[in-house]
Formats: structure tokens, sequence, C-alpha cells
């Protein structure tokens, strides 16, 4: 049991260094340049990451709910070693009394800077300590064998830098109403240069790839998610396993219903999915039907937001 005062939260802050190796790298990405990628050294690469601890960064803007779900889904889980990485940030504040800072496995990290998701995601990163990285927004709920499953994947398969899995929707009483049509493979990177088919709340990923990508663009309001799953594709292969492992919720707050068709991030995406499909040697034209297709799907999605008031 922790004492009094190890209870305190843990302050954020972000490793300066990563936004100068994440715009090099972004540089590299944006012309296709896998040899840029591959050959990069970095001497931020963390070399103290713990073998075989899996590190759940929960980024938390604000309080719902849902939190408690979030956070107790986790932590019956049926892998053995891991820690959970809560980021309070947007003035969100940790709860009077929360039951859950007083377990030894939940890290708590707070700050009144508004940090967005992707901002806060990297600080969990920064302040992690194990061999990979599990994502979970907080409003989502994982399964109790999706850490075992998806560490064993990774461990099986290490040219692997990231698994994902199937994910099923859920209501706001965390009742099942649906499911995404996501692919499933070994490799589905092809199918990400026309569209993301890892939820972010369903990703594993190796830590050391994430880093080498350089984490979340800070920059990005929106898609951070996409954007810095497509520049892990460009280090390695990216699976989705059969089996259906996390609960995204829908509910009206959600920040992805927010998403603007001629968004920067939009353009960002564009120009990463098009780094994606150069490097695995697709076709001019293949690249030109997906980001024709995706965009085309952004519209469609605003308008029907937009129309349904």
């Amino acid at each position: 049991m922790r004492t009094a005062s190890s209870l305190a939260p843990e302050q954020v802050q972000l490793n300066p260094g990563y936004r100068t190796a994440r715009a090099i790298r972004q540089a590299a990405a944006s012309v296709g340049s896998w040899d840029i990628l591959a050959n990069m050294t970095d001497d931020l690469e963390r070399t103290d990451l713990i073998p075989g601890l899996l590190s759940v960064v929960v980024p938390i803007g604000r309080v719902d709910q849902w939190l408690d779900e979030a956070i107790a889904s986790v932590l019956d889980s049926d892998a053995a070693n891991f820690e959970i990485i809560t980021v309070f940030n947007n003035g969100a504040e940790v709860p009077t009394g929360w039951v859950y800072a007083k377990d030894e496995r939940v890290r708590v990290l707070s700050t009144t800077a508004s940090l967005g998701p992707g901002g806060a995601g990297q600080a969990g990163i920064d302040a992690a300590r194990g061999e990979y990285l599990v994502c979970l927004d907080a409003d989502d709920v994982m399964r109790p064998d999706r850490l075992r499953l998806q560490q064993a994947w990774l461990q099986g398969n290490p040219e692997t830098v990231l698994v994902s899995s199937q994910v099923d929707w859920i209501d706001e009483r965390s009742r099942r109403i649906g499911k995404f049509a996501l692919p499933q493979g070994v490799d589905v990177r092809p199918q990400l240069v026309k569209l993301n088919v890892a939820p972010h709340s369903s990703w594993m990923a190796r830590m050391s790839a994430v880093r080498s990508a350089g984490g979340y663009d800070l920059t990005m309001n929106q898609m951070e998610d996409y954007d810095l799953l497509l520049r892990l594709g460009l280090l390695g292969p990216i699976a989705v396993l059969p089996k259906t492992l996390t609960d995204y919720r829908l509910h009206a707050a959600q920040l992805s219903r927010a998403v603007l068709p001629n968004g920067r991030y939009v353009r960002i995406i564009a120009r990463q999915r098009r780094a994606l499909g150069v490097t695995l040697g697709l076709s001019r034209a293949r690249i030109f039907r997906a980001r024709v297709w995706w965009e085309a799907q952004q519209w469609m999605m605003y308008v029907g937001r937009r129309v349904r008031g």
C-alpha cells in the first residue's frame, strides 16, 4: 500500500527533445524516405525500459462517469506485469479520494495545462517504464485477456511493431451495440493507406518503435493517433488479431465527432498515407484512389453530422 506522501500526483513533463526528433522523422516520412528512417539513431531513445513490463497510458482531458470502468478493466486483466499511467490535464482533476490512486499499479500524472490527446499521450510515453506501450482512452474498456494475448503476439513476432484487435461498440450504459468492420492479419499496412483500421484504444506497440517514430505530433488536435500509426508503419508490420479485445464507447461528447474535413490534420494524414504507400511499393493509382475515397468519407461524415444537427 502506498504511503500518504506517495499519493500526490506526479507533475507532467514533456521531453522537449522528442519535438526535434519528431520533426526530422516527419520530414523524412513526408517524402517516403525509408532509408532515412531506418538508419536514424537517436540518443533520446530510452535504454532503461523494463523488459516485459506493459505501460498502459490513459489520457484524461475530462473526468466522465466511465473513467473508473476503464481503469478497472485494466486491473482485471489476467496479465501479471503492467503499470497504468493516468494523465489528468485540461482542467480534469483527480477525483477526491480516488480509490485507484491507492493502487501501486496506478501512477497519477496531473497538470492544469491543456495538453490535448496527443500531448497527454506523449506525457504518458515519456513517463513510461515498460517495454510495451498499451493505449486506452478514458471512456473505453479492455477485455481481461487483451494484454496477455497482444504481448504474446509481439513476443512471437519480433518484426511486428504494433498489434491491434477487433473492437466492439458500446453505448453510454456499456451495452454492446455493434462493432467496427476491421480486417485481420499479420500485416494490415496496405489497408492503412486507405483508412485507419486500428482504433487507438486497441493498440499495443513496442515502446522502442514508438520512440523511434517520434511519438505523437503535439501540433495536431485531431487524428494524432492515425498520424502516429502511419509513421509506425514505416518501421515494420502492423497486425490486427481476429479476437475482440477492446470495447469502444460511442457517446455525444466524443472528440472524434468534431473532425473537420478541411482541417490541417487532414492534409498531414494525406501526406503520411502517401509516404506509407510509397514505402510499401503501392502503385500511384492505388494511393490516389485511396486518398480520394478517404477524403470523400470525411466530407460525407461531416455533412451527415451537420444535417443531424
